[in-house]
């Protein structure tokens, strides 16, 4: 039910942007004239049993991201991964390599973990254009374009040079406000949906084994 909720909810803020961009008869410019564009580790720290998840494209998320299956890494390697592409509550993760174009809005917080060939958009700087830069990043126009950078014979990868290549128009201070004013109240509400999802499903498998074990006796409730 949250699922369909959500996938509605997305569907108008999409609309609402493309219907807006469309409008516009501002500036353009290269995406990294006006926020900062970084990129992940290529290198393969080792697994650890103990630190904090690294992230790749298969855990990326619409919203946050999966890190069940992501391996493990030391602090020392966090750290350094850190050191070049630090994420933040608020930034966009974009997958480089593979399937390339999945994008993430990050809302996680606090954050605790790295990437690792993953694109980076520092927007969480400039809070005033993510809503903006997200949906946009989704665009067709956009889409279709990253698709005609990229490069590779075997495994299709988007160059971090390109990405910063994008070519956007810049609203108007004005008609940046109004954008966010209708689309900011959609986002918080699939925020907040995904979040209490979240929640339960952490729930879930908390309570489910201690059920299936006979730890948690539940044969006095009155159901």
């Amino acid at each position: 039910m949250i699922g369909v909720i959500n996938k509605n909810l997305e569907q108008q803020a999409q609309t609402l942007f493309d219907n807006f961009y469309d409008s516009l008869s501002g500036q353009s410019c290269i995406l990294s004239e006006i926020i900062d564009i970084r990129d992940g580790t290529h290198d393969s720290p080792k697994a650890t049993e103990h630190g904090y998840p690294l992230v790749t494209s298969k855990h990326l998320l619409p919203f946050g991201v999966d890190t069940s299956s992501a391996n493990i890494i030391s602090k020392a390697d966090y750290d350094k991964v850190n050191e070049r592409s630090k994420v933040n509550t608020g930034d966009i993760l974009i997958s480089m390599i593979g399937t390339v174009g999945l994008i993430s809005y990050v809302i996680d917080s606090p954050v605790e973990f790295a990437i690792k060939n993953v694109g980076l958009f520092k927007t969480s700087q400039h809070p005033s254009l993510d809503l903006y830069i997200l949906y946009y990043l989704k665009n067709k126009s956009t889409t279709q374009h990253i698709e005609n950078c990229l490069a590779g014979s075997t495994q299709k990868y988007m160059s971090l040079g390109e990405l910063r290549k994008l070519p956007i128009v810049v609203p108007s201070p004005d008609e940046l406000a109004a954008y966010n004013l209708v689309v900011r109240p959609i986002v918080s509400e699939i925020a907040l949906l995904v979040q209490e999802n979240r929640r339960l499903s952490d729930l879930r498998d908390t309570l489910l084994p201690k059920l299936m074990s006979g730890e948690l006796d539940v044969s006095g409730l009155d159901i």
